[in-house]
């Protein structure tokens, strides 16, 4: 097999590295509100999913489109996972060698590109899609440089296990430009998921306006039309008209 770090998909899932996380009771409370999270997302939105075979690595990329949590339409951040081409089961998923890489802003803002980076656990074919301070150390977000639990990997994770992906045998060819094809620049991605946000939040402002605009819309009660003033009121003035019958 390729060149691959230590860190398998099961330390990755269940028991990243870091402070943060080594607390049993902590990483239950964690994991219980991540799956929490992901049933929500698999109820209301669709993933994606493609894998791609590299005969001459002897590994399996499988590339997971995660929706966005936080928008109304269907927004994918992509995650890819790079594994032994020895996956065919749960066993053998779990229990792989991994590299990892997503374009979801949190990757990055966390510092989990920079620390996977350090560790050997990022899939360099995709430094390309990253801007260089990518990989530079969080020092505000996470200054303690504490990998934890990644969002979108977890749920591309828990994805593939949930639909056993890693039983699928029609796989892919594996290129470069196939593989950066199906992960976006992270800055595009960044850009667009932004854009898309803003639109959403505009428009979720003019249907409140809309709503109350609507609401204030009503006709006047009988009480009201009581109060109105006199000077409103338009009078009609009507002339007595008397019709004389004349005696023959």
């Amino acid at each position: 097999m390729a060149e691959i770090n230590s860190m398998t998909v099961k330390q990755l899932y269940e028991n990243p590295p870091g402070s943060g996380t080594g607390n049993v009771a902590a990483r239950y409370r964690i994991r219980d509100s991540l799956q929490a999270s992901f049933v929500k997302l698999v109820k209301e939105h669709k993933f994606r999913a493609r894998i791609l075979y590299d005969e001459k690595q002897k590994v399996k990329y499988f590339v997971i489109g995660v929706p966005s949590e936080s928008l109304k339409k269907d927004y994918f951040f992509t995650v890819v996972l790079k594994v032994s081409d020895a996956v065919n089961s749960y066993i053998s998923f779990i229990n792989s060698p991994v590299k990892v890489a997503s374009n979801n802003p949190a990757f990055v803002y966390t510092g989990y590109a920079y620390i996977t980076s350090q560790n050997g656990f990022f899939i360099e074919e995709l430094r390309p899609r990253f801007d260089k301070k990518a990989f530079t150390p969080p020092k505000t977000r996470n200054p303690q440089e504490i990998m934890g639990f990644d969002k979108s990997i977890w749920f591309a994770i828990s994805y593939i296990i949930a639909y056993e992906l890693y039983k699928i045998q029609d796989y892919e060819k594996f290129s470069l430009k196939l593989l950066f094809e199906y992960f976006d620049d992270f800055d595009d991605s960044l850009v667009m998921y932004s854009a898309t946000k803003k639109k959403q939040e505009e428009d979720e402002k003019k249907e409140k306006e809309k709503a109350k605009n609507n609401s204030t819309k009503k006709a006047p009660s009988k009480h009201e039309v009581r109060h109105m003033k006199s000077s409103t009121i338009k009078t009609i003035k009507t002339t007595k008209t008397v019709r004389t019958i004349k005696a023959k």
